[in-house]
């Protein structure tokens, strides 16, 4: 009797699993990878969040006159929004290519009177209290922040 069949269809059975064993691994590493990626992105759009909302904070305590010149990222592995209102930041990041995942920080902060003036200033932007003491405006001119 002949059994050189039986075991290729053995190594071929064995080599099935293996396979299914390795995209399996393969699927999870991948997902584990994307997830930490994600952690990462959020950390740092915190990071910035931060950042703005301390600079915020900062002119306004400072009182009426007071301004900080700071740059502002590029990118956060890809590009971000910083939107603000009613005491609220919210930094958001694109996660995927096909621009329908974000993530968001939010971050809260003192003054009520923040206007954002839009300008070509790039990644520069300056934080400046132009209110009077009563009822004090912080104005923010960059091209990042809206």
């Amino acid at each position: 009797m002949n059994k050189s069949g039986s075991i290729s269809l053995e190594a071929l059975l064995a080599f099935a699993i293996l396979f299914a064993l390795i995209a399996t691994f393969a699927q999870l590493i991948s997902e584990r990878m994307s997830s930490a990626s994600d952690l990462g992105l959020a950390g740092e759009a915190k990071m910035v969040g931060e950042k703005v909302a301390t600079l915020i904070d900062t002119v306004y305590a400072n009182g009426p006159g007071f301004q900080i010149n700071t740059t502002l990222p590029d990118n956060l592995g890809t590009n971000y929004i910083i939107n603000i209102s009613s005491q609220k930041l919210r930094v958001k990041i694109l996660t995927s290519y096909t621009g329908t995942s974000y993530i968001t920080a939010n971050i809260s902060f003192i003054p009520k009177n923040v206007v954002v003036v839009p300008t070509s200033l790039g990644n520069n932007a300056t934080f400046k209290n132009e209110g009077p003491l009563s009822n004090p405006v912080i104005k923010i001119y960059t091209s990042k922040i809206s």
